[in-house]
């Protein structure tokens, strides 16, 4: 019987049986964060929820930044931090990282521009937003794409 819980793979990759665990092993390795998540870029669903997560609240803190960094008349920025980090993020992990790009940046959308419980939301806000997303994890990975295949990077 194959075991999947939470337990059996905390404990297969790092010898420990719970989070709270794992995270004093990572405390003693004394990882930084690029470290941290170079240690979990080959491995497990759990690990790539994880990264998911860590690159959609990430987006998500640095869409605030540029959002701030909008000019008064409109909604536009000149400097938009997030599209660094999408950047950044395809050239690293790959496919791996557009679920949390993708949520990310709809999230984002949603926060800045709609809201989260305003009439527009349910009527076209949320189309929007999905479209929106989907275009600013598209335009990540392309970029990646492009600077893989200008630079003679292998795609596997």
């Amino acid at each position: 019987m194959i075991d999947f819980s939470l337990r059996s793979l905390l404990y297969k990759r790092y010898k420990t049986n719970t989070i709270s665990d794992t995270i004093e092993a990572f405390v003693k390795k004394k990882l930084t964060g690029l470290q941290f998540l170079n240690e979990i870029k080959n491995s497990s669903i759990m690990h790539l929820a994880f990264l998911n997560g860590a690159i959609a609240a990430s987006y998500f803190i640095l869409s605030l930044i540029g959002d701030l960094l909008a000019l008064p008349p409109s909604n536009s920025s000149p400097i938009w931090p997030a599209t660094g980090l999408a950047l950044a993020v395809c050239l690293i992990y790959d496919k791996r990282a557009l679920p949390g790009l993708f949520l990310g940046a709809c999230l984002a959308i949603i926060h800045n521009n709609i809201g989260f419980f305003s009439i527009q939301f349910f009527s076209t806000g949320l189309w929007l937003a999905i479209f929106k997303a989907f275009c600013a994890a598209t335009q990540g990975y392309l970029g990646a794409y492009l600077i893989k295949r200008k630079l003679g990077i292998d795609f596997s």
